[in-house]
């Protein structure tokens, strides 16, 4: 859940004033918005297997809402799709 970075107070959704202490949350709001924009284009890579930009978008939208717990089980998934993508690259170059 979030709260307020100002009074501590959570807050249900992402509110543009806080109940409490009315201080505003504007920019808080776009920084969720952007975290969800792209966690959405991660979503739209790795359903086309872009793996390595999936994972990329995936650590923007940490960084800007370490809360997402959702964001961070798909790093996981993508991540395992990382490392099989590589390993079958490295079988393939020892056979003959």
């Amino acid at each position: 859940m979030l709260s307020c970075p100002m009074c501590r107070k959570p807050l249900p959704g992402t509110p543009s004033r806080c109940y409490a202490c009315r201080g505003d949350l504007s920019a808080l709001r776009h920084l969720r918005a952007l975290a969800d924009h792209h966690f959405n284009d991660a979503v739209r890579a790795a359903r086309t297997q872009r793996w390595d930009q999936a994972a990329e978008l995936l650590a923007v939208a940490l960084v800007l809402n370490p809360a997402d717990e959702e964001a961070r089980g798909l790093l996981r998934k993508v991540h395992l799709h990382q490392k099989r993508v590589r390993k079958g690259a490295r079988n393939r170059t020892f056979r003959r």
